[in-house]
This record gives C-alpha cells, structure tokens and sequence, in this order.
C-alpha cells in the first residue's frame, strides 16, 4: 500500500517520529479492501520496532497470517518503507477482531448523559460520574463518548503539558522501560475486580482435567467470576483485552510455552485454550533431552504463583 501526506499537513512530520495517521492507514485502514463481510476493529499488536522516523511518502507492506477456525481474529505482520525500500518499522502481530456495529452503538447508549445545549465545554458534574463499584476505577462506555464530545467541541487553542516531576527524570526513568518489565507489570498487576457470579446463557460445564481446572481458575481470578465453565467465552464473561494481555502472560509464565495473545481470541473457552497449551507442551516436551523433560515436568508441578 502506497501512502502519502497530503502536502496541506507535511509540516507535521517534523512533530511527529510516527505520524498517527500514516500508522493508522498503513495498518487497520490498509487492510479495508482485503476484509471479507463484516467490520473490524484493532485490539492489540506483539511488537512495534521502529529504526527510523517516518517520511511524508511511506509504504506499508502487509502480510496476513492464517486466519483461525472463527474468522473472527485476522493477525498481520506490517512492515513500513520509504522509497528507496528501507524499512523503518516492523509491526508483528497486529489483531483486529470483528465486531458487530450495532451493539457498539447499543453499549455506547447505555446510561448515556441526558443532551445538552451546545456550549463551551464543562466540568463533568458529579451527579454524571460513575458510582457503580464494578467501575470506580474507570468510567461507563458513554460517559467516555461523552468525554470525547466535550473535547472536540471546545475552541481549539494552544495546548500546555506539564510535567511535574521534571522532564528529564521522566525521559531517564521511561527509557528503563523494557518489552520484558512491561509483561511482568501486566502479570502481576491486580486490577480491580469484583467477585460477581456466573451470569451466562450457556449452561456450567465443570473442567474435567487438571489443566482446565487450571486455567479456569486463572480466568476466575483475572475476570473476577466465582466460577468458570469449560465452555464459557473469555469476553462473554467480560474480559478484554488487557485481561487478555494478563491471562495469556500468565499461562507463558505458568506453563512456560509460547502462547500469541490473538491464540486466546481464536480459543475464547478454557476448553480450546487448554487444547492450545496441551499440544504446545506435546511439541515442546518433543524437543526436549530425558533429563530436561524431568526437569521441565518438576517446573509445572509447582503450585501456580
């Protein structure tokens, strides 16, 4: 895909090392005419490299991995190159995942703030902000929608960031910041969740092996569910994809396999992931010397962190 700047907005390439939208079109919206029947939205990416800053004039070569059994997930490899075919940024693992339209705009609906007349934009009042505890740490779908409209509708004007502990000691401590240190955050970060009970339509279908018993305790303790079925959907039970981002860090952790984070969008049930994790230990248990398949089988016999 070949992409350009208009030349109305080529001073902005000095603003910006990764122009967002040359980003945006060079993945989701770049993959548009290849999408089969339906609408789909980004929801993660594995890695971004990035060797060099991005010109005016860019292009984005898009190679889309082997959709899984649902077609729910498509997962591409992007690679970013200027003319002279340098790449200047590698994208492995870009997810997009389908989603139904209506029920965005049914979700961003509910519990919406009653209209206003159109003004300059107000402090949110109190009797606006969310007080569910399911939510005291975030904010409703429509309560972010109505965010987003105060801030477009306000006279645009000069923009000041303040950084109060110091620019410098900020650029010091993020540069520290690693792939690694960020999916040990995640692993351990506690989000928080309230203890609710199972309300799906599907009927409870208890783990019948040691490894679903496993991880349906792990989704258990990530969604915040008192119980979980072998046959439940991961987002039905109201995960997302941070959660996603946790659990499938912790089953790496736990089991010690490579698990893709899109694997858990194709496999959304403690059923199919456990069948994922199985034959990933099956191929790595394959490969492995007597002495370090013991050693391997010691490891995963410890109780779970």
């Amino acid at each position: 895909v070949e992409l350009e700047l208009p030349e109305a907005f080529g001073n902005d390439i000095a603003k910006f090392a990764l122009h967002p939208a040359l980003l945006d079109c060079a993945t989701a919206f770049g993959q548009a005419s290849t999408l089969r029947d339906g609408h789909f939205l980004p929801f993660g990416y594995g890695r971004v490299s990035v060797y060099a800053p991005l010109p005016s004039r860019v292009f984005s070569h898009i190679r889309q991995r082997e959709e899984g059994p649902t077609g729910e997930i498509i997962t591409s490899d992007i690679v970013l190159m200027d003319e002279q075919g340098n790449e200047l940024v590698s994208i492995n693992g870009f997810v997009m995942r389908r989603v139904d339209p209506q029920s965005l705009i049914e979700t961003m609906e509910q519990e919406a703030p009653a209209a206003e007349p159109e003004t300059a934009a107000q402090p949110v009042m109190e009797s606006q902000q969310s007080t569910n505890d399911d939510v005291k740490f975030g904010i409703f779908p429509a309560e972010g929608v109505e965010a987003l409209r105060r801030i477009l509708s306000a006279r645009l004007g000069p923009q000041v960031i303040v950084c109060v502990e110091g620019l410098q000691r900020k650029i010091d401590r993020t540069a520290k910041v690693t792939r690694a240190s960020v999916e040990e955050q995640l692993a351990n970060l506690q989000l928080p969740v309230v203890a609710s009970e199972r309300n799906l339509a599907n009927e409870y279908v208890a783990p019948s092996t040691e490894l679903e018993q496993l991880l349906a305790t792990l989704w258990q303790e990530n969604l915040g569910v008192d119980k979980v079925g072998v046959e439940d959907d991961f987002f039905e039970l109201g995960g997302n994809s941070l959660v996603a981002v946790q659990v499938a860090s912790r089953v790496r952790g736990r089991f010690q396999v490579e698990l893709a984070l899109a694997s858990l969008f194709e496999s959304p049930t403690v059923r199919r992931l456990a069948q994922l994790v199985e034959k990933a230990l099956q191929d790595k248990a394959a490969a492995l010397s007597e002495e370090e398949a013991v050693s391997a089988l010691q490891q995963l016999s410890r109780p779970a962190a």
